[in-house]
């Protein structure tokens, strides 16, 4: 007997009497930690493979001289199964992070990697470092003390480290992986990744890399439990909506809001809104609403006893106009180019007016904020009611300055593509300075400004970043200190003034040191000392990456 998915939702929820919670709090997916159901779920896994002795994989080893040149077989795992991989026999040049393997989940059926038909979810290399594919997304946690893309992990990736990778993949489209690397100092190293992948469909996993060599020493199957919700939270929803007349939708209320199962197993996913049930709230009059949500599938799709929360929705008469009230924390920029720039909008506060008379302020996330025009200082800011559009200006303070602009004001520049027009001379003994003001999307620690040694034939002797990581034939021998507070070094680059100094010490060695003051005043340093260069043939220049530079001299 079929019965239609809300006939069953609403059965469900009448039992469960809309027992509403009286709050709603964030998970976290996972936390550097690692939880215990994962380091259980792989105890296991190696206490089986110890035990049994038995496996009918075929080992396989993975070398490559760069990247994308070598990879593993496909794998393929299907939906409710885990698979669990083994990698040993591990060596490395270890001169880059990525000089490293790379865990790549993909679609099935295709014939040729980059071909027709093929496309990716994501990619996770053993440090953990990571990026999104056409056809998912992945989140990646590791610890505390060995963030993504530290250069500590270079000396934890010693050759004979060996990995166990755990998949997890479930109906839900989700894709969970924990890795864990002991090397033979017996030192371990956990990321924890979640990612997404398309529902209804198998996916093949395969194994690259770039400078190093490894052996798929073993790759195990076994079907997953069917997981029930314990828990349910949601983030992101409406804080208030317009007067709706005649019956509201999911989309009036729920809008871009996420809500997030916690699974009996401690693990936790964000799930379809599809897939929610909602008590009907009433939004042709003004004031408070509760509005309920509920989720009543197991993690195989299921249905099962529903888990609930609730949260408050302010239904407010129609937006007539707005105003600007606070300006953003950051209200001056300077510009070289006059492309329009995007506008930072932390510390901004925009008042509504409404049609009663009364006023409040406009959450930032309703609102649409055009790119500034460096020339008039202006940008459109608009809001989007049901009973129309009304917009305001926001003005705020340009100087133009400097001889040139590296990167464009979008943040659109890819890595590598964008460097000052000309490099400088450095000769032995002497020093340059660069000076600039830094723009960036404060979305990666290396949207800044990076730092380039090099010959006059443009072979290179290092390059660094700001963020206390370079690489080169020179590096190995730098000296690294700075001041940084990692907590809030990325969210703080954006408008910085920063010098830059090169120093040609003349006994074949050089100096970087960045000296960087943040918007908000505060100071920080960033050194490198004792760079291995060509003292008689040295030159330097900068890139950057999503982010652009004003350089004043």
């Amino acid at each position: 007997m079929k019965i239609k998915s809300i006939m069953l939702k609403a059965s469900l929820l009448a039992g469960f009497g809309w027992l509403v919670l009286p709050g709603c709090e964030e998970s976290e997916i996972y936390n550097a930690d690692a939880p215990d159901w994962i380091n259980d779920s792989i105890a296991a896994v190696a206490a089986r493979n110890a035990s049994s002795g038995a496996s009918q994989f075929l080992e396989e080893t993975v070398t490559s001289d760069g990247w994308w040149t070598a990879w593993s077989s496909n794998y393929t795992l299907s939906e409710n199964q885990r698979m669990t991989m083994t990698i040993g026999d591990f060596t490395s040049g270890r001169a880059n992070l990525w000089d490293n393997w790379a865990f790549v989940t993909c679609n099935t059926g295709w014939t040729e990697r980059n071909g027709d038909g093929y496309y990716e979810y994501f990619v996770v290399r053993g440090d953990g470092g990571n990026w999104n594919g056409s056809g998912g997304s992945v989140s990646v946690t590791t610890p505390d003390e060995m963030p993504i893309a530290d250069a500590s992990y270079i000396d934890f990736m010693q050759d004979g480290t060996t990995w166990t990778i755990v998949a997890d993949h479930y109906s839900t489209g989700k894709l969970i992986i924990t890795c864990v690397g002991t090397n033979p100092s017996g030192e371990t190293y956990t990321w924890n990744a979640v990612g997404t992948v398309d529902k209804g469909s198998s996916v093949w996993v395969f194994m690259a890399g770039e400078n190093s060599s490894y052996t798929v020493k073993n790759v195990e199957y076994e079907t997953l439990d069917d997981l029930t919700p314990v828990s349910i939270s949601v983030s992101g929803v409406p804080t208030s909506v317009e007067v709706v007349e005649g019956e509201a939708s999911v989309a009036d209320f729920f809008g871009n809001g996420v809500a997030t199962v916690v699974w009996s197993n401690g693990s936790s996913s964000e799930v379809s809104v599809e897939d929610l049930a909602f008590s009907t709230p009433d939004l042709t009059t003004v004031g408070t609403q509760m509005i309920s949500v509920a989720y009543s599938k197991t993690s195989q799709g299921n249905y099962c006893q529903a888990v609930a929360t609730s949260y408050l929705l302010e239904v407010t008469n129609p937006v007539v106009s707005i105003a600007v009230s606070q300006l953003p924390t950051m209200s001056k920029y300077y510009y070289f180019s006059t492309d329009s720039v995007v506008i930072d909008v932390a510390g901004m506060e925009v008042t509504a007016t409404y049609a009663d008379g009364s006023t409040g302020d406009v959450p930032l996330d309703k609102l649409t904020i055009e790119k500034a025009v460096p020339t008039t200082g202006v940008a459109k800011v608009s809001y989007e009611g049901a009973s129309g559009t009304v917009e305001t200006d926001l003005t705020l303070e340009f100087e133009k300055i400097g001889i040139e602009q590296v990167g464009a004001s979008d943040f659109s520049s890819p890595w590598w593509q964008v460097f000052t027009s000309a490099d400088r001379k450095v000769a032995a003994g002497d020093s340059v300075t660069f000076k600039l003001y830094c723009y960036s999307d404060n979305l990666a620690n290396w949207h800044s400004p990076c730092t380039i040694l090099r010959r006059a034939d443009l072979s290179e002797n290092a390059v660094v970043r700001m963020d206390n990581f370079g690489w080169g034939d020179g590096y190995g021998t730098a000296v690294l200190a700075s001041d940084w507070d990692w907590d809030t070094f990325m969210a703080n680059m954006n408008g910085s003034y920063i010098e830059i100094t090169v120093v040609n010490n003349g006994d074949g060695t050089a100096n970087i040191h960045y000296n960087v003051t943040y918007y908000n005043g505060e100071t920080h340093f960033q050194n490198y000392d004792g760079i291995t260069v060509d003292s008689d043939d040295l030159q330097t220049g900068l890139v950057t990456e999503e982010s652009y530079l004003v350089i004043v001299e």
